[in-house]
């Protein structure tokens, strides 16, 4: 009779499968191999040439310093290039329903939409821009300029479309026809903290030497604030306007008309135009009496900013009362009646 092999020695022979007991031969012999010799680089008569270091990222507005963004002086003009009119911007689709059914059946413009889909997915955040506001000096982006720029050199702000604290008001009012012939200081703003930094600059605790001015003799008629609230999200939007009457409590009645809630509009384009990187920030504009952007600031406000948007309000009141004052002196030197209508007036007199 065969003798059986006994539990232990099975269990030590199939402890080591087949494939293990591969592996293990396998790797024992590829050490025990000669290690090969690199072959010689081949000699070139030609220096070699060093290696340039990659030159890091250009930011357009901010540099980074111990990890912390930075912001830097505003060195350009913001704005669009072509002068605002009522109507524009409403954000409302109006094409025909011939045009969106070619639009339905077109391949192209399906890549379009696709291509824009995903850029508001990747490039629209909300957490990002939130955490931004940490990184980046509590999102402050750009310092404003000392001087406002000039007027050959700027340009315009945007048309919005939207409603008004006013009793009775449309349901939308643009906003040129409102920034048009006056000097503006507009506050564009999304959220409390928002308002709060726009109230930095503003607000007649924090700059009571720029309400002081708006107050006065100097600047009555000729300049005044205006207020944009931009919310794009319906419901809160909604919520808002269901909310007007205590709105209007918060603000004089003078200011009614010039409070505006925008829900649209405001595209890509303009945001990049405008220098609204982060929407959850705080922005103010100066704007002339053609809408153009003589001199803007965002987040919170340093003390030389107030000063300089003081000084810049100041700068503009004077330009626009130059300008009436041409004008006036224009049209009193304009004769009423020219020679020649003069003397037909005289012969049908005598007629």
């Amino acid at each position: 009779m065969p003798k059986l092999a006994s539990p232990r020695s099975l269990a030590a022979v199939t402890d080591i499968c087949a494939l293990c007991q591969f592996r293990r031969l396998h790797t024992t012999a590829r050490r025990l191999e000669k290690p090969s010799q690199p072959s010689p680089a081949p000699t070139s008569t030609a220096s070699p040439r060093p290696l340039q270091p990659a030159a890091p990222p250009k930011r357009p507005h901010i540099r980074a310093r111990d990890g912390e963004l930075v912001p830097k002086p505003l060195s350009r003009p913001l704005g669009l290039e072509y002068p605002p009119q009522a109507g524009q911007n409403t954000g409302k689709d109006m094409r025909s329903l011939r045009q969106r059914r070619d639009d339905l059946t077109n391949y192209d413009k399906h890549v379009e939409r696709r291509a824009t889909l995903m850029k508001d997915l990747y490039e629209k955040n909300y957490f990002r821009d939130i955490g931004n506001l940490g990184r980046i000096h509590k999102g402050k982006s750009i310092l404003a300029p000392t001087t406002p720029f000039r007027s050959n050199l700027a340009r315009y702000f945007p048309n919005l479309q939207g409603k008004t604290l006013a009793r009775g008001a449309p349901s939308t009012v643009d906003t040129t026809p409102v920034l048009h012939g006056k000097v503006s200081v507009v506050s564009l703003l999304n959220t409390e903290w928002a308002k709060e930094q726009c109230q930095s600059f503003v607000g007649e605790q924090a700059n009571p030497a720029l309400h002081e001015y708006l107050g006065g003799g100097e600047a009555r008629g000729v300049a005044q604030q205006v207020e944009i609230n931009i919310e794009e999200n319906w419901l809160k939007n909604g919520l808002i306007r269901l909310f007007m009457g205590s709105l209007r409590k918060k603000y004089p009645e003078d200011m009614h008309a010039r409070y505006f809630l925008i829900n649209r509009g405001l595209d890509d384009d303009i945001r990049e135009a405008l220098g609204i990187w982060n929407i959850k920030v705080g922005y103010v504009f100066l704007l002339d009496g053609h809408c153009r952007i003589r001199w803007a600031g965002n987040g919170p406000a340093r003390e030389d900013e107030k000063s300089s948007l003081v000084n810049s309000l100041r700068r503009l009141v004077d330009e626009a009362k130059g300008v009436q004052k041409m004008r006036m002196l224009r049209q009193d030197a304009r004769p009423t009646n020219p020679p020649g209508e003069a003397q037909t007036s005289s012969l049908a007199a005598s007629a």
